[in-house]
């Protein structure tokens, strides 16, 4: 999917929420179970002319489960009015 918007403007808000209340990883099992992890850590960049967003997820966590499951995961930048949330 193409998205109209200026990709540096992106990359500095998901820097800014990476370092102050964090993004949102989203997943669900097979068995259609929903799980959503808060994470603070991550890497935005170019690969083979492509932006890029990686994640590490510790073996121990559901999360991973759920995506090994299915492959898919979505992460998600929290627009400013819901820090308070």
């Amino acid at each position: 999917m193409k998205v109209d918007c200026n990709l540096e403007d992106v990359f500095e808000v998901t820097k800014r929420k990476l370092q102050g209340s964090g993004l949102l990883v989203t997943s669900v099992g097979l068995d259609g179970q929903h799980n959503v992890m808060t994470i603070g850590w991550g890497l935005l960049g170019r690969m083979w002319r492509e932006n890029v967003f990686m994640i590490a997820i510790r073996p121990s966590r559901h999360t991973l489960k759920l995506i090994e499951e299915t492959n898919e995961f979505t992460v998600n930048v929290p627009m400013d009015s819901m820090d308070e949330l």
